[in-house]
C-alpha cells in the first residue's frame, strides 16, 4: 500500500511513521515549507519531501490530510488540481480492477464532507480522527496501540481507514457523518475541558497558599485515583464527595467560597453537582 501525507505536523508524522513501520510505502510528505517537509521525512524514515502549495502527489492508494482544519480546503484544492493534471484518481488493485484512491483527513471537528469536492474527481472520502493527545510525535507514536480512531465517510474510504488503523495496531469505532461535530464536542470536554477544570482546582489551591509545584503534587494523586476508580468500577460508583453523601451544607459552603473568589467558578461547581446527582439517580 502506497500512502501520501499532506500536512506532516505532529499527527501527520506520527501516522506516517506508524504506517511506514507497518509496511506502507510512504510516497509524498507535503508541508508548508521544505524545511518542515525534510524534518518530517527524517522522522518518518521515508517519503519525498515537498514544501510547495502546488505539490502534485505521486500515485498512492491512500492520501491522508493532517493539516490544521482551516487549511484542509487548500489541501483539497491541491489534490483536485493534481487530479486534473494527471489521471490518477484510481489504482489497479491486485485483482486487476480499478479501485478509487481514498482521501482521509484527521480532523476531529470536521466531517468528511469538507472533502466532498474530491468526489467529482473520482476519489472516495472519509475522516479518521485519532482520539489521542499529540504533545509530541515521538510520545504519541508509543501510544498508538492504546488509541482509538473515529472513522466516518464513504464505504470504500471507511474500509481504507479500518485497514490503516488495524495495520498500525490501533483500534477504531465508527459514527454517522452527521454526528461528527457532536462527537468532537464530547472529546474536547474529556481532554481540553478536563485540563481547564484541573487548572481551576490548581488555582484555588494556589489561593490557599500552595505554590504551583506543590499544588500539582498534592492534587494529582486525587485526579489519578479518580480516573483509576472510574475505569475499575464505573462513573456512579467512583463518585465521592458531598453530592454522594447528600451533604447539602458542605455544597452550600463550597459554592459560597467559590462565589467570593470567582462567581463563574461557583456556576461550574453547581453545574457539575447537578450532573453528579444525575449519575446517582
Amino acid at each position: 500500500m502506497r500512502i501520501s501525507i499532506v500536512g506532516a505536523g505532529k499527527v501527520g508524522r506520527t501516522l506516517g511513521k506508524a504506517a511506514f513501520l507497518a509496511g506502507y510505502e510512504v510516497i509524498d510528505v507535503v508541508c508548508t515549507s521544505r524545511r518542515d517537509a525534510l524534518a518530517a521525512t527524517r522522522f518518518i524514515g521515508a517519503g519525498t519531501p515537498d514544501g510547495s502549495s502546488a505539490a502534485v502527489l505521486g500515485l498512492a492508494d491512500l492520501i491522508i490530510i493532517s493539516t490544521q482544519d482551516d487549511r484542509i480546503p487548500l489541501a483539497v484544492e491541491a489534490i483536485w488540481r493534481g487530479a486534473r493534471t494527471r489521471v490518477r484518481t484510481s489504482r489497479r488493485g491486485p485483482e486487476g480492477r480499478r479501485r478509487p484512491i481514498a482521501v482521509l483527513h484527521t480532523s476531529g471537528a470536521l466531517s468528511s464532507q469538507v472533502l466532498a469536492p474530491l468526489r467529482r474527481a473520482g476519489f472516495v472520502i472519509g475522516s479518521c480522527h485519532p482520539l489521542q493527545t499529540f504533545e509530541s510525535a515521538g510520545r504519541s507514536l508509543a501510544s498508538i496501540k492504546q488509541s482509538y480512531f473515529c472513522i466516518e465517510g464513504d464505504p470504500l474510504a471507511v474500509r481504507a481507514a479500518r485497514r490503516l488503523v488495524r495495520s498500525i495496531g490501533g483500534h477504531f469505532f465508527e459514527i454517522p457523518t452527521e454526528h461528527k461535530e457532536l462527537y468532537h464536542a464530547g472529546a474536547v470536554l474529556a481532554s481540553g475541558g478536563l485540563t481547564a477544570l484541573i487548572s481551576i482546582s490548581l488555582e484555588i489551591l494556589g489561593r490557599c497558599g500552595l505554590g504551583e509545584k506543590e499544588a500539582r503534587r498534592v492534587l494529582f494523586p486525587l485526579i489519578e485515583g479518580t480516573i483509576a476508580n472510574i475505569k475499575a468500577v464505573g462513573l456512579a460508583r467512583a463518585l465521592t464527595g458531598p453530592v454522594r453523601r447528600g451533604d447539602t451544607g458542605t455544597i452550600r459552603r463550597n459554592t459560597r467560597a467559590l462565589a467570593r473568589l470567582q462567581p463563574e467558578w461557583a456556576k461550574i461547581y453547581k453545574l457539575l453537582a447537578k450532573r453528579a446527582l444525575i449519575l446517582l439517580s
